[in-house]
């Protein structure tokens, strides 16, 4: 497994938003999880996490993180 850190956000306008990983001021991927780790990302906004991801895929939006785990990071 391949992992990335960085901070929790979302992306894109509503109806539309992603979550996503801002692993640099100019690196950002969006995450595919499951519906309950989705749930609990969009709580963590602004936070440090590990992402634990399987592999990518590009879209038409950027580069999809297809997430396997996510570790938050003690700051």
């Amino acid at each position: 497994m391949k992992f990335y850190t960085g901070s929790i956000t979302v992306v894109g306008n509503e109806p539309f938003t992603s979550l996503a990983l801002m692993v640099s001021e100019d690196e950002t991927y969006l995450l595919e999880c499951d519906d309950e780790l989705s749930a609990q990302l969009s709580k963590e906004q602004g936070k440090l996490y590990k992402i634990g991801y399987i592999t990518t895929e590009k879209k038409e939006r950027g580069i999809v993180l297809l997430v396997e785990n996510a570790e938050p990071i003690s700051e």
